[in-house]
């Protein structure tokens, strides 16, 4: 598993949590849940990086 893909996890579930308190009246968390949704999305585009630069490799390979 790549470590980017175990950020995006991590963050994920720090999120979920965050926005449950959220739900629950805690405004803080609100704006804890709108961070990690920023850095979740700036890891997915690196991740979509990543498995392209992968897709890309072994097209290459294929082509040998």
């Amino acid at each position: 598993m790549s470590t980017t893909k175990q950020k995006i996890d991590q963050l994920f579930n720090a999120y979920k949590a965050d926005e449950e308190k959220f739900l629950n009246g805690n405004d803080r968390a609100g704006k804890r849940a709108r961070a990690q949704l920023l850095d979740i999305s700036k890891l997915i585009k690196e991740r979509r990086q990543e498995i392209q630069e992968e897709r890309n490799k072994r097209a290459a390979e294929k082509k040998k």
